[in-house]
């Protein structure tokens, strides 16, 4: 894996009004911002990883039915918080060398 310099991208300082699953990926990369274990790094690696490799899978769905998820995501409450928490300065992002 490659660290990649954070930029403003929306992609990388990201929140998706539905739960979807690399909402909940960066949930759980959110869980370890702020802990002193030393394996927070790479967890949150993986976790970027999986972040891109979900969406990698999302766009392969849609290319054989466009509107599979419909329906299917439930709403994501506190959207607006962790935009917000995401877009702090404190925040660190990990990134994998795929597309993110």
């Amino acid at each position: 894996m490659k660290e990649i310099e954070k930029t403003e991208d929306e992609n990388f300082h990201h929140s998706c009004k539905r739960r979807t699953l690399c909402e909940v990926l960066r949930e759980l990369a959110d869980i370890h911002q702020d802990s002193q274990n030393p394996h927070d790094r790479e967890v949150r690696k993986l976790l970027s990883e999986c972040e891109g490799m979900a969406k990698r899978m999302n766009r392969k769905l849609k290319e054989y039915k466009t509107d599979y998820d419909k329906g299917w995501y439930e709403k994501n409450k506190d959207y607006v918080a962790d935009l917000e928490k995401r877009l702090n300065t404190k925040y660190v992002m990990e990134f994998d060398s795929g597309e993110v």
